[in-house]
């Protein structure tokens, strides 16, 4: 798998996590603003996941789990446990992964403009901006009771090459899945655990 197709999966998976965006008529707005404040970290977060993943090259699906930590503005870090422990950190336009056994690969943003945009969304998703994100994202936003949804559409085609939809679901102040369409046909659904 390409790099940058694994960059983007995990920083995808990273971000949403912690918040989501939508724009709509003003009361809609007013709503997801009200969201996105309520799931912005303030601080340091950190929340295990468990990820499960449909892939065109296997029969069965690869199901993972870890850790996912956010220290604000800029820094995630997505660490896989089990079944092959993996670290993907972004710090400022750095990318890096790290496997066990394997040299540290880092990928310079300003060179990868699919992997670029989505970091450019995830930030904008952890700093609550939903007009930043209506740029980027064709974007919807569902709410019943204390249930939302999210769904983003990238709008840029470099990052569409990657990722077509990410659709982020919870209740409260709490994103609770996430499920991600990737263009090559796979798809993961990650389900998250209580802030730690």
């Amino acid at each position: 798998m390409r790099w940058g197709a694994v960059g983007a999966r995990a920083l995808a998976l990273a971000v949403c996590a912690f918040s989501g965006a939508g724009r709509g008529a003003d009361a809609q707005d007013a709503r997801l603003e009200a969201l996105l404040a309520r799931v912005r970290p303030q601080a340091a977060l950190e929340r295990e996941f468990t990820e499960t993943k449909q892939l065109a090259l296997l029969a069965e699906p690869l199901v993972s789990r870890g850790v996912m930590a956010f220290t604000p503005p800029d820094r995630l870090r997505w660490e896989v446990r089990e079944p092959e422990p993996s670290v993907l950190r972004v710090a400022g336009d750095v990318v890096e992964l790290e496997r066990r056994g394997a040299r540290t690969r880092r990928l310079d943003l300003a060179l990868e403009p699919g992997a670029r945009g989505l970091v450019d969304a995830v930030r904008l998703l952890l700093i609550g901006d939903a007009a930043g994100l209506e740029r980027a994202y064709a974007l919807s936003f569902t709410e019943e009771s204390a249930a939302w949804r999210i769904a983003l559409e990238p709008r840029d085609a470099a990052q569409r090459r990657v990722i077509t939809r990410l659709e982020l679901s919870g209740a409260g102040d709490s994103a609770r899945e996430l499920r991600l369409e990737f263009a090559n046909g796979d798809r993961s659904q990650v389900t998250f655990g209580a802030p730690r």
